[in-house]
């Protein structure tokens, strides 16, 4: 696997813009088959200086996907993260034949209190590939991953969230979350008995000690 990234922020106007852009190739052997894929991102945002420290970003990624199950080549994007939450905080999706367009708002009203607004519309890069979920190759018997059939459709679903954090002491964060998708129509192929766009929401409250 080789990959770079640049990241850099500067100031503009009376605010600091910064952009992110990123990018891996996956090559070798998968099984019996050649393994080819790789992954893009790229990121923005704009600080504006004036109260509540305000933050507006946008991004995409995308990774590859396999549109052919016969020939002699995998060209599933790999995710070798440990875990999806830190980009996907409603963990339906992770990194593996994805598409993600986002927009997303930081606000700091306090300086102990946090919030951030997502909405991501997901789709799947090569239809003809799966729908790939799970957090890592950790486990013995499932490998970690799991793969349902997309039923040639591309659309994932729209994510909507809120999260607040409030620091309660230096090393102590409370933190709260809450989100709700809109599934599109891979969703509705997978789950077909709640309609074309089934939903689903996810809330938790989360209390981080750091040591």
């Amino acid at each position: 696997m080789m990959g770079g990234h640049y990241l850099n922020s500067s100031k503009l106007g009376a605010g600091k813009i910064d952009v992110l852009f990123w990018g891996v190739g996956q090559f070798g052997n998968w099984g019996l088959l050649n393994h080819r894929a790789g992954a893009i991102a790229v990121e923005g945002g704009y600080q504006f200086p004036v109260r509540f420290n305000v933050w507006l970003r946008t991004g995409y990624f995308r990774s590859s996907g396999d549109g052919n199950a016969v020939d002699d080549r995998h060209t599933t994007f790999f995710q070798t993260l440990p875990t999806p939450r830190v980009y996907a905080r409603f963990p339906f999706f992770n990194l593996m034949n994805n598409e993600d367009l986002f927009a997303q708002l930081r606000l700091k009203p306090h300086k102990r209190l946090s919030l951030r607004s997502d909405v991501r519309y997901l789709r799947l890069s090569n239809p003809r590939d799966l729908w790939y979920t799970g957090g890592g190759a950790f486990q013995e018997k499932t490998f970690g991953y799991g793969g349902r059939p997309s039923g040639g459709k591309k659309e994932l679903g729209t994510l909507f969230d809120l999260s607040l954090d409030y620091n309660l002491t230096a090393n102590t964060i409370l933190g709260f979350y809450a989100s709700h998708v809109r599934g599109g129509r891979v969703a509705g192929n997978v789950y077909p008995q709640n309609g074309p766009h089934p939903s689903a929401n996810l809330f938790y409250l989360e209390l981080t000690q750091r040591f």
